[in-house]
Order: C-alpha cells, then sequence, then structure tokens
C-alpha cells in the first residue's frame, strides 16, 4: 500500500455587496526538474514543510528489482536544494508509510512477506537518518502507522482480528496492546491525543456494524472505550481534533449499515462522551449545489416525496475526506465524493504510477464528481457549507485532489484536471463564482511541453501552490533534432488576488 502525503486545505472571500470582481492571476514561479530513467522505475512523493519548503522524496529500482535506493531532497521555498541523502533498504523491503513529527519525519519499510521492518528518522532540518530495525510480533500487513512520542503505532490485522502493536525506539523492544485481539474487528485508525501522550484506536467491528473507540495511555494502558453512534449510524473512520480548552472531538464520516458508502458527517465529544451529531447528505442544505439546477431540483423533490411518506432518503456515496483545519469558529471540514475505476487484469505491470490496492482489489483509477464544504463551530454545529462540481477530474491515487487556500479574509478553491488548473473563490454570500482555468503546457519553460501525463496541485504556504508530476518533453539536441524525454517536475505558483472595483448606485 502506497503512502501518501498530506496536503493542507483552504475556503471563502468577502467582498463588497456593489462591486466588480476582475480576474485573478496565477504567477509562475522557479521550476525544477528530475530526468526519469526508462530503465528503472521512480517512485517520487513529496512531503510539505509548509514555509520550511519541501522534503522530496525518490524510490529507484534497479536490475529488475534486486536494488533499490531512496533519495530525499531537502528544498527551501524558492526551490533552492538544502541537502541530499540516500538510503538502501534491504531487498524485499517496501517503502508503504510515512509520518511527519515536529522535527522529523518518519518511513516505514516493511519486508514483503515476512515479520520484518525498518523505521528511519530523517531530520528535516539537516537530513541525518537514523535507522531502526525490528520484527512484528505478529505476521500481520501494517495498514496504519503513527509516531507518538519515542515510539510507533502499527496497526493492522491477523487472522481477521485486530492488531496494534507499539514499538519504543529507546529499548528497542515491542509490545501488543490488550483488548483489541478479538474476531471480526478491523483496525481504522491511530490517533494521538495531543499534550497528553495518549493516544487513540479506531475500531470497527464488520460484523455486528459497530463502531468503538479505545483511549490508551503512553505506556500502552487501557484507559477505557466506548462506543460512538448505532447500527444505523455506523461511523467508517475519524481524525482528533484537539482544542486549548481541552476539548477533543472525533471527526468523520458514517454510512447506515456496515457498508463502505458513507451517508454523512458526525461530530463526537470525547470529552463529554455525548451522542454527537450526526449530519445525513440529505439534510445538509447546500450538499446538492454541485448539480445542475434542473437535476438539483428534481432530487429536492424526490427527498421531499420520500419524507411525506414518512420514508428516509439516503444519498450513499464514497468518501475521501482530507486532513481537518481549524478556523475561528471551529474547524473546516473538506470532503472529495469519488468512484472507483476497477482493473480486471491481475497484473499491474501495465497500470503505471502506484496501482491502489484494497485487499485482492487493484483500482486502475478514481474519479471525483465533487468537493463538499463545510465551516463548522466547536459545538459541532455547522455554520455553513457548499458543494462544487469536479466534472469527474481522475487521478490514479486517492488522494486529496482539491485545495482550499485563505486569501486574504476569503478563500480559493483550486483543482488540477488533465494538464490544467481550474480555480474558483466562494464569496461572503457562499456562491461560487465561474471557474477559471490554467493550461499546464503555456507555462514558460526551456523545455517544449509535449504532454503532462500527471500532476498535482497543494496548497504549499500563503498564498502559493506546488504543482508536481511527471510529463514529456522535447529537448534540442546540438543537431537540431529534437528529443523526446520524461521528467518528473516541480513548479512553483502564487496567486494574486482578485481586485475589486467599488460601483455606485
Amino acid at each position: 500500500m502506497p503512502f501518501f502525503m498530506t496536503p493542507k486545505s483552504l475556503l471563502f472571500i468577502i467582498f463588497a455587496s456593489i462591486s466588480v470582481i476582475c480576474n485573478a492571476q496565477l504567477n509562475i514561479g522557479k521550476e525544477v526538474m528530475i530526468s526519469l530513467d526508462n530503465e528503472m522505475m521512480q517512485e517520487i512523493e513529496v512531503i510539505s514543510l509548509n514555509e520550511e519548503g519541501l522534503i522530496l522524496v525518490e524510490n529507484v529500482i534497479a536490475n529488475y528489482g534486486k536494488k533499490a535506493t531512496t533519495n530525499f531532497i531537502r528544498y527551501d521555498s524558492t526551490l533552492t536544494e538544502v541537502w541530499r541523502h540516500s538510503y538502501e533498504p534491504p531487498r524485499s523491503f517496501d517503502l508503504t508509510h510515512t509520518f511527519s513529527a515536529n522535527e522529523y519525519v518518519f518511513f516505514f519499510f516493511q519486508e514483503d512477506g515476512e515479520r520484518g521492518y525498518r523505521i528511519l528518522r530523517l531530520s528535516k532540518l539537516s537530513g541525518q537518518i537514523v535507522a531502526y530495525e525490528s520484527f512484528l510480533l505478529t505476521r500481520m500487513n501494517v495498514k496504519h502507522f503513527t509516531v507518538n512520542g519515542s515510539k510507533a503505532l502499527l496497526g493492522g490485522s491477523y487472522n481477521d482480528r485486530a492488531v496494534v502493536e507499539v514499538f519504543n525506539f529507546v529499548e528497542n523492544s515491542s509490545k501488543v496492546l490488550p483488548e483489541l485481539y478479538s474476531n471480526n474487528l478491523k483496525v481504522v485508525g491511530l490517533e494521538n491525543i495531543q499534550d497528553s501522550g495518549n493516544f487513540a484506536v479506531l475500531i470497527r467491528n464488520t460484523r455486528k456494524c459497530l463502531f468503538f473507540i479505545y483511549q490508551f495511555s503512553y505506556d500502552g494502558k487501557l484507559l477505557g472505550s466506548y462506543q460512538i453512534g448505532d447500527r444505523n449510524n455506523v461511523p467508517i473512520g475519524g481524525s482528533l481534533l484537539n482544542f486549548n480548552d481541552n476539548r477533543t472531538l472525533l471527526v468523520g464520516n458514517y454510512a447506515d449499515n456496515c457498508s463502505s458508502y458513507s451517508t454523512g458527517f458526525y461530530v463526537n465529544d470525547l470529552t463529554t462522551q455525548n451522542e454527537g451529531n450526526f449530519y445525513d447528505f440529505a439534510s445538509i442544505d447546500n450538499y446538492l449545489n454541485y448539480l445542475t439546477p434542473k437535476r438539483k431540483k428534481r432530487m429536492r423533490e424526490k427527498i421531499k416525496s420520500r419524507q411525506e411518506k414518512g420514508k428516509d432518503f439516503k444519498i450513499r456515496q464514497r468518501i475521501h475526506l482530507h486532513e481537518l483545519t481549524k478556523t475561528e469558529k471551529g474547524w473546516l471540514m473538506i470532503a472529495e465524493i469519488y468512484y472507483p475505476e476497477y482493473n480486471s487484469n491481475n497484473s499491474t505491470m501495465f497500470l503505471g504510477y502506484r496501482t491502489y490496492r484494497e485487499g485482492q482489489q487493484i483500482y486502475n483509477q478514481f474519479n471525483y464528481s465533487h468537493t463538499f464544504i463545510g465551516e463548522f463551530d466547536r459545538a459541532g454545529n455547522m455554520v455553513w457549507s457548499n458543494s462544487i462540481n469536479l466534472r469527474n477530474v481522475s487521478t490514479r491515487q486517492l488522494n486529496d485532489i482539491t485545495q482550499l487556500t485563505k486569501i486574504d479574509d476569503g478563500y480559493m478553491l483550486a483543482y488540477p484536471d488533465d494538464g490544467v488548473i481550474r480555480t474558483s473563490i466562494i464569496n461572503s454570500k457562499n456562491e461560487v463564482q465561474p471557474m477559471q482555468s490554467y493550461d499546464l503546457k503555456s507555462l514558460k519553460s526551456d523545455l517544449k511541453i509535449v504532454d503532462v501525463n500527471s500532476s498535482n496541485l497543494f496548497a504549499w504556504y500563503g498564498q502559493t501552490f506546488l504543482v508536481y508530476g511527471d510529463k514529456r518533453m522535447n529537448s534540442k539536441t546540438s543537431g537540431g533534432d529534437y528529443l523526446a524525454k520524461n521528467v518528473f517536475f516541480l513548479r512553483k505558483l502564487s496567486y494574486a488576488p482578485p481586485e475589486t472595483t467599488e460601483v455606485s448606485n
């Protein structure tokens, strides 16, 4: 299972009630290109350090899989290289997870089909690498990896039972957490509880359609557990939000049965252990705004008709949640609604860069229908919401595809679509402004871009984006001919806020 970097977030901009909005501009910044060798397999990931720059992780596999090298390259905010270090993992060890902490980034390598694993601790400042080697106490496939202080949490399953192991970096020892190894239980998340050192394990009972949260002390002692929701409101996953008033909230999406299709969002206060708030998609005012006016009207009429007959109307969709972002009022939720395209061929040889697996099922790509944006207060009440049509943009990875970046008093939405960056603004009246498009092929470069094979975009820092991916380019040889080559590129883009011109009555 590939690791994913996790991008930052975005939202809406306030204008005068009588104003004309002029076109915004994307300023083209520095570009970095890395040549791709067709004779080797190269996988490149980007980890954002916000204003401090980024870390590029390049996995290079050569000699038909016999030799692998992982290169770590640190760039500052101007895309100037700061340091470069390499690590050669043992044969059959694959990099599967990453976790970013305050001073370090941790990388988890697991031995294919065996119990061996290695954890690298990479210093953000110097690039110094410290490697820890150990063996799993159970032969599990690690699905979740988190670092809590001087300990690493490894979550997965063995014989269809939930398992969480704790590895101590100082003592170089491991232990299995108690009370979790039972039939039909599945680990769906590992969450640190800020400052206290405690952590939570999110568990789903796949047979009884129930969801539980187990809280452990830093030493691995079970502090308590309780159920969230019921058989009709079963959380699928969740993330913890910690506030300065010692309030901790668990926020995520839920289903109305054991299905992986979501029917809404939930908010649960772990401090008071109250019942929590459950927001059904069909009951959220602006959830259907991504539809055309005619389709939205028909859907609303259908929902109303069912409700008048005393029946529930459920909207069931696959949801990909972004990392939650705190705001002055509470927090911001960004959720992308997607549907996967399955690969009927068991071989992954021709699927290209980083295929995605779930069990024995292989996904070829993911298509995104729309993005939901909602702001909540600290009590878990929804303040406002909206949804934006993504025109079925597709990616090879299940990743954050839309970004919402704060601009002055508001926010701008942006996402990449087949070599084009599309942007829009949600104004103070919760109205979505018309989309603007920026073609990556038209960006200035020393080499002519032939094709943008895959592009990703994330809000880097301030009003700055980073576009990255791979593309095919033509370079002119000394003989005057053009030679095509594949490169991985990083491109810095900054956003100039739109100007507003006052208009008299």
